[in-house]
């Protein structure tokens, strides 16, 4: 790709290209508008109990809605936008376009482990329900491991 050359000019015209990333575009402001509704209410409402929803189970539900967003965008910005030659010229420059390749990575297999991470969650709160509140995985606090919760026998 070294003797390949940038074009400096393109044309752009509308086709379907342009239609499907409108259509995408629109169908995803939905779930940003509730993404942002549950962070919201997550910093300003929620108040644990011991009957409400697990606040560790809740970050863990936020972390895999916000990192599927985040993909949803990414994706995009990198492969839907292009190609509809929009910005073509100011997507060539060498150091970005592996950026954000390595940037829709990193967001496609993050979204994909934190369905597993809400799952983990789950099943330690079932192990061990009087004890799930002092149980932290993975950064979700800054107060350390329970080492003593051992699961059921």
């Amino acid at each position: 790709m070294k003797n390949t050359s940038t074009p400096t000019t393109t044309s752009y015209h509308f086709d379907f290209a342009t239609v499907l990333l409108i259509v995408s575009s629109i169908y995803t402001i939905p779930a940003i508008y509730c993404a942002f509704k549950i962070v919201r209410f997550y910093f300003k409402s929620f108040v644990p109990t011991s009957t409400s929803l697990n606040p560790n189970l809740f970050k863990a539900y936020l972390r895999m809605q916000n990192w599927s967003l985040a993909y949803v965008i990414i994706d995009i910005v990198l492969i839907r936008v292009p190609a509809t030659s929009l910005v073509a010229t100011s997507l060539c420059t060498p150091w970005l376009v592996p950026f954000l390749v390595a940037v829709q990575y990193f967001t496609w297999h993050t979204a994909h482990l934190f369905p597993v991470l809400f799952c983990f969650v789950r099943v330690l709160i079932l192990w061990s329900p009087k004890e799930h509140r002092e149980i932290h995985c993975l950064g979700f606090t800054h107060r350390h491991v329970n080492a003593d919760v051992a699961p059921p026998r």
